[in-house]
């Protein structure tokens, strides 16, 4: 399988590239105002590692919750490939893929992944997890908080969206148990996941 990981999410866009289970390349863009620079930087990496856009079978799309803009952008992105490819898509949820990138869980173990919302307000999106089994199941709906209202017991673990790095391994396997289960979505019925309604900016009539 030929699998094209995207990110648009987040304040640190990116990309990348997985042949039969290897990582052949990954880019990762500082700054939200690169995640128009995605499609330039694929459509480089390819031809600079001799790779074929035409060969991808899948592309998994980090949809959300986070960057409204991003979010667009990635959505966008991943319908233009899917359609001009043939690539199936699988989307991923964000909150998902960053519950999964802690490594230090036990079995047991609660982990609540939040993801910035607004940065005026402190909210967060957040996801409430368990670890059973070894994997790291998703215990309730998702939704809105501040840190300081989750109510929270000790034993459970924040975990915080880093603005260092993309979590593109999490992203890798979670697209993989995706790809068994055939969780597929349709180009037609492809949505981000934003998690609350956003309302256009009026234009001020300045008198």
């Amino acid at each position: 399988m030929n699998i094209l990981l995207v990110d648009t999410a987040t304040y640190i866009p990116g990309y990348s590239y997985w042949v039969n289970g290897k990582e052949l390349f990954r880019r990762i863009l500082k700054g939200e105002k690169n995640a128009d620079m995605i499609i330039p930087g694929i459509v480089d990496d390819f031809k600079v590692h001799h790779c074929d856009l035409r060969q991808i079978s899948h592309f998994s799309l980090a949809n959300g919750p986070g960057s409204f803009t991003g979010l667009r952008v990635g959505s966008a992105i991943a319908k233009g490939i899917c359609l001009s490819t043939g690539a199936d898509l699988v989307q991923v949820n964000s909150l998902d893929i960053l519950a999964n990138s802690y490594s230090e869980s036990k079995e047991g173990d609660i982990l609540i992944a939040l993801i910035p919302s607004n940065s005026k307000t402190n909210e967060y999106y957040c996801g409430r997890y368990k670890v059973v089994n070894g994997d790291t199941v998703l215990e309730s709906d998702y939704f809105i908080s501040k840190p300081e209202n989750l109510n929270r017991k000790n034993e459970e673990t924040l975990i915080f969206q880093n603005d260092e790095d993309v979590c593109f391994d999490s992203q890798m396997r979670l697209t993989l148990r995706m790809i068994e289960e055939n969780k597929f979505t349709k180009i037609t019925n492809s949505e981000p996941f934003y998690m609350k309604e956003f309302e256009p900016i009026k234009n001020k009539i300045i008198k």
